[in-house]
Order: C-alpha cells, then structure tokens, then sequence
C-alpha cells in the first residue's frame, strides 16, 4: 500500500511540473527566413573560329634508306674516314673498296678471249669473201664448160669431131659443176658457222661487261647526301656476298608516323586526300623546345589491329628543319600536332565547367539556370561548344556545392578563364 502511494505522489509531482513548464515557458517570436545567395564568378564567351589539333606522338625515320649488301668476295682494302656511324658524306664518295686484284685478271682475261673471237671472225669473214670471189669464178667457169660441151655435143652428131673431144669437153664441164656445187656448200656452211662465231662473239662481249660489273662492286659509292646510319664491317675484313656492310639514309625528307584514335579520322578527311596537310614536330628534350614545320601527307592502308589506331605519315622536308638540322636524328622520339579542318562560331569553355548531361551554369535573372549544351569536342583541358550558349550568356565559373536550378546568385568582378587549345 505503501509503494502505491509513493507512485502516484511522483507522478503527480511530474504532472504539477509538467504543467508549471507549459504555463510558464517564453512566447515564441516567428521571424521570415531570408534565403542565402551565392557569391559567384562569371565572363562571357565569344565564338570562334578553331583549327581542330590532334596531337599524337611517334619516331623520326628518314623516308629513303639504304642497307648495302656485298656482292662480291673479297678482303676490305680501303674504306672511307665518313664511313662512321652518324658520319655526313657527299654524293659520289667512295665509302668502301673490297680487293680488285682478282676481278682486274678477270677483266683483263675477258678481254682477250673477246679480242681472241673477234680476229677469229674477222679472218673467217675474209674467207667468205674469198670463197665468194670464188664461186663467182666457178660461176663463170661453169657456163663457159657447158657452152663448150654443148657446141661439142653437135659437132659430134655432125661428125665434124671424134667422140674422144666430146669426153674431154664433158670432163671440163662436169669438173667446173663439181667445183661450183663444192663451193657452194662451204658457202652454206660457212654461213652456219659465221652465225655461231657471232653468237660466241656476243657471248665474249656479255663476258667481259659482266666482268666490268664485278669489278665496278668492288667499290661502293654513296648515291646520294646523307648521313651513315650503321656499319657492319671494318677494313681487312673478308666478306662473301651477302654479308650486310652498312645502312645510310638520305639527308633531304625525313617521316614520323604518328598514330590516332578513330574519331579524330573527321578532322582530316576528305582534306588530306586532295592535299597535304599543315602540322608541327615538337622536341622538347632540350632546354628549349624545337619546333619544325611538317606536312601530314597520306594516311596509311590499315588500322593498327592492336591499339585500334590510324597511322598517319608526317613529312619533314630539307627547307624546313635547315635551321636546326644537327639536331634532327632518326629514332628521336617527338610530339606531333596535325592541323585539320577549321570550325566557325565555336564556344571554347574549360572542360571544369561542364556540368552533368553536357550542362553548363549561367545567371538569369539573378538565378542559376543550367543550359544544355553541343560539345563536338573536348582536347587538351577544353570543351568546344556549337550550340546552346549565346554570346549574351553570361556564364558561372565558381563551382557551387549543391547547385540547384533557380537559386539566387550574386556576382563579382568578371574575369574569363583560360581554357587550352592544344597550341
């Protein structure tokens, strides 16, 4: 009964609180929420008309290169001073001479047996000649012997002459047709044979040019201005053909081959199909950066099956890389910028500044109002815009935490950021 009681007298002394609590408690003043504005920066964006860049990166290689293969046998006599790797030579030098003691024999030989053939046919040539003024005789010879045996012939059914004249007379003439059918033959065969001695004639000259040509390969000359990329070989060596000697490359074009993504592939065609296109080589290795201007003139057969890439070939030309030319080495490894196709009216923005779903903050009315925007491309740091902001816009560079389509903004100074362009 006891515990009862204490029960409800604490409850009751909570109730007398409780009501003391809501009687006594301070009025509450209602006061009008002022809604917050965000202090932001803004500028305003100018169209304008932009090269589209790409950029890619690849290796210099000279576009005409030579490797030098011996064709000949022999031990290396002499070999030139520019003959070093990185060495400049001139067109015309003599950059290598294998042994010519052995193909200088074999000329000399091919000539003789050359001179040999031709004295051979020009004494057999004499005695057709002779055995045509033969035969031209037996000609004569003949006729005048059958003319003689037919006078004979009727004579002797006449009776004027004894049957012993006519054998005589047949006698000469059938001697005079031997001998002319005997030199007509050799004249035949003569005629065959003159054909095979100009046939081996031909075959001493072929002889002797190809002994010219060996020994021509025992010196290896440089047909062009260039530089020597590789040597294999060096003086007292002996080589057989086939054994590689040396590489050079011409001085005046050299090629980058620079590969790019697919969707870059707009910026070039149909342009770089009707003409080459304007771009840079950039080494920037040194402590200043060398630029050289290039041509991107063709773009390769096949894509790269394994980066999905386009190879495009960049031409360096002589004129253009004459003031840096020391530096300019196949195997440098180099920036490539392509100048492709120019767009009008675009709207570059720094690529910061594009929202979620292409969207861009602008102020209206004091009121951030998100704009969706065309974006055909976004390189090196930067958006280009062709559609959905003005001129007029003028557009939020702060980024605000929480952003919300309609609230209130407020301006500061006005200052346009940077946004890259690729140069």
């Amino acid at each position: 009964m006891n515990n009862k009681l204490k029960i409800l007298i604490v409850i009751a002394f909570a109730c007398f609180v409780a009501f003391l609590l809501t009687v006594l408690k301070p009025e509450v003043k209602k006061t009008k929420r002022v809604e917050k504005e965000a202090l932001v920066e803004t500028f305003s964006a100018k169209p304008e008309s932009v090269d589209m860049m790409v950029e890619t990166y690849g290796t210099i290689e000279p576009k005409e290169s030579i490797k030098f293969i011996a064709e000949v046998s022999g031990k290396i006599t002499n070999e030139s001073p520019y003959l070093l790797e990185g060495e400049y030579f001139a067109k015309g030098t003599k950059l290598l001479t294998i042994d010519r003691r052995a193909f200088e024999l074999g000329l000399e030989s091919a000539y003789a047996g050359r001179m040999k053939v031709e004295e051979a046919l020009e004494a057999f040539e004499q005695d057709i000649l002779n055995l045509h003024a033969s035969a031209s005789i037996a000609q004569d010879d003949f006729r005048l012997a059958r003319a003689e045996f037919m006078r004979f012939q009727t004579l002797f059914e006449r009776k004027v002459i004894a049957k012993s004249a006519l054998d005589k007379a047949e006698q000469v003439y059938l001697r005079s047709l031997n001998n002319l059918e005997n030199l007509s033959y050799q004249l035949k065969a003569s005629s065959l044979r003159q054909r095979e001695m100009m046939f081996g004639e031909d075959m001493a000259e072929a002889a002797e040019k190809q002994a010219e040509l060996q020994l021509e390969k025992t010196v290896i000359t440089a047909p062009f201005n260039g530089y020597v990329l590789k040597k294999a070989v060096k003086k007292g060596e002996y080589v057989n053909p086939g054994t590689y000697l040396f590489s050079l490359y011409k001085e005046d074009i050299f090629e980058v081959t620079g590969n790019i993504v697919q969707k870059d592939l707009k910026w070039f065609l149909p342009d770089i199909q009707i003409k080459p296109l304007d771009a840079q080589i950039v080494f920037d290795n040194l402590p200043n950066e060398i630029i050289w201007q290039a041509k991107a003139v063709r773009i390769k057969s096949a894509i790269d099956i394994r980066t999905r890439t386009i190879p495009v070939v960049v031409e360096i030309s002589q004129e253009k890389f004459s003031n840096n030319r020391e530096v300019l080495r196949p195997g440098m490894f180099v920036k490539i910028l392509i100048k492709g196709k120019r767009i009008n009216d675009v709207y570059i923005l720094p690529i910061n500044l594009i929202r979620e779903n292409n969207t861009v903050n602008i102020i209206e009315n004091n009121r951030l109002v998100k704009k969706q925007v065309e974006i055909i491309r976004r390189f090196k740091g930067a958006a280009y815009i062709i559609n959905g902001i003005s001129e007029q816009d003028i557009i939020i560079k702060t980024d605000i935490d929480g952003a919300q389509e309609g609230m209130k903004v407020r301006t500061s100074s006005p200052k346009k950021p940077e946004a890259k362009k690729g140069l």
